[in-house]
């Protein structure tokens, strides 16, 4: 019982130390997320300011047509990591939640097992 409650203060402190883990991996997602976005946004910009000087000479339109490209194809990576990061934040939680999960079932087992050694005592 003692073991059994140790692992379970074991087990509550990696959890914690997981949830920590998990905000802090949540937080830093999250701002890669934002970072990505606003760079996305940037280019959408910069796209559009290109876009209304393809006006000017042959060879310039040449070069800003290429550049355009390069920001889009840019902006569809942004687009594929922006959602590889919200699949790994939805693993994070995932993780947490089994991990809670884990936690509650130990600690119910503790309790049955503490209610079963006050009976035989």
């Amino acid at each position: 019982l003692k073991q059994l409650e140790e692992s379970v203060h074991e087990l509550k402190i990696n959890l914690s130390k997981k949830d920590e883990e998990i905000l802090n991996n949540k937080s830093n997602i999250i701002h890669e997320i934002d970072e990505w976005k606003l760079k996305y946004n940037e280019n959408e910009l910069k796209i559009n300011e290109l876009v209304n000087e393809l006006t000017e000479s042959h060879d310039e339109n040449n070069k800003k047509n290429e550049e355009i490209e390069d920001l889009t194809q840019e902006c569809a990576a942004m687009d594929a990591n922006i959602m590889k990061l919200d699949s790994e934040l939805e693993d994070v939680k995932r993780n947490a939640t089994n991990e809670t999960e884990r936690v509650s079932i130990l600690s119910s087992e503790l309790n049955n097992n503490k209610k079963e050694l006050s009976i035989k005592q």
